[in-house]
């Protein structure tokens, strides 16, 4: 396990979801060398994604394979993609840790 990995696990800062958002916090032990992506969720990215039902799996993929990608001002990743029904999304990734991500929704 990698030392930040440890430090969020222990701190519970973020917490690493794989398959749903739906998880309350803390019910359950993870081990983070089984999560492939590493990906650390913001609670307001949690809530974007519960209010516009966009899955994990929507957002990892976008994560992995992004249609389009930008560096807004403050150096954050903008990256385009589309969920498994086809809607088109945007994912926020923190410039300076690139397995945390900011916020997720919708685009028209």
């Amino acid at each position: 396990m990698s030392s930040q990995c440890d430090a969020n696990c222990r701190s519970g800062d973020a917490e690493r979801v794989r398959t749903s958002i739906l998880v309350p916090r803390g019910s359950f032990r993870h081990d983070c060398r089984q999560d492939p992506v590493g990906m650390r969720l913001s609670r307001h990215a949690r809530n974007e994604m519960r209010l516009y039902r966009i899955g994990v799996d929507d957002v990892q993929a976008t994560i992995l394979d992004p249609t389009a990608r930008e560096v807004d001002a403050r150096g954050n990743a903008r990256l385009t993609g589309k969920t498994g029904e086809g809607r088109p999304i945007l994912v926020v990734v923190a410039g300076d840790d690139p397995d945390f991500v900011i916020t997720v929704f919708l685009r028209s």
